[in-house]
């Protein structure tokens, strides 16, 4: 009897350690940006050397050169690629404060909302742009072929942009879609040339004599 309860503590144990490290390798590494403050926490300005040094020594000097052994235990809701690219490139718009030590605090939110009103203004500007074209382009065929060039650029700006799904990404390009061609359809539908060509070309023709 104690060798059954010994062996059920065993598995319990087993049980609990191989979730532990499930856990454990479902965890991603931290971001670049992330681990670029860290690393930057970790080395300071040597006044005497004039160069830069890590705060610790001996072998956990490079203990932040990689992000190979490290996890974030939580990651940031907005790992999109334009809100990766503003938070590179751009943060000086964004800094809440700045201290003395050369860093500064950059809120997620002010990025996030800035983000979001950039990309409502890049779909009505597409939506836009494309209804004014459609509009003053008066060659069927050419039309047809702008209704597909605004279409790949709607379908890259939302997967490039985004974080959506491809599921995600055709819905939202079938509905851009949708609304050009019934634009184009009845545009097409009240061109005379066209009406005269799909009605088979016949006319009545009236002349005074």
């Amino acid at each position: 009897m104690d060798l059954v309860l010994e062996v059920r503590q065993k598995l319990k144990e087993y049980r609990e350690a191989l979730m532990f490290e499930r856990t454990l390798a479902s965890l991603g590494p931290p971001p670049v940006r992330t681990f670029d403050a860290i690393n930057h926490a970790a080395i300071r300005y040597d006044k005497a050397l004039e160069q830069r040094e890590p705060i610790m020594i001996g072998s956990s000097a490079k203990l932040y050169t990689t992000n190979e052994d490290l996890v974030v235990l939580k990651q940031s809701e907005f790992e999109d690629r334009l809100t990766s690219f503003v938070q590179r490139y751009l943060p000086v718009f964004f800094m809440a404060e700045r201290r003395d030590d050369n860093m500064a605090y950059i809120p997620e939110k002010r990025i996030a909302r800035f983000v979001t009103v950039l990309g409502i203004l890049i779909t009505v500007i597409l939506l836009f742009v494309a209804i004014l074209a459609l509009y003053f382009i008066l060659n069927p065929t050419v039309k047809l072929i702008m209704v597909g060039v605004f279409m790949l650029l709607f379908a890259g700006s939302v997967g490039l942009f985004t974080t959506a799904k491809r599921s995600e990404v055709f819905a939202a390009t079938a509905a851009y879609t949708a609304v050009l061609v019934v634009f184009v359809s009845g545009n097409l539908g009240s061109d005379p040339w066209l009406s005269g060509l799909w009605s088979g070309g016949n006319c009545t023709c009236t002349g005074s004599s």
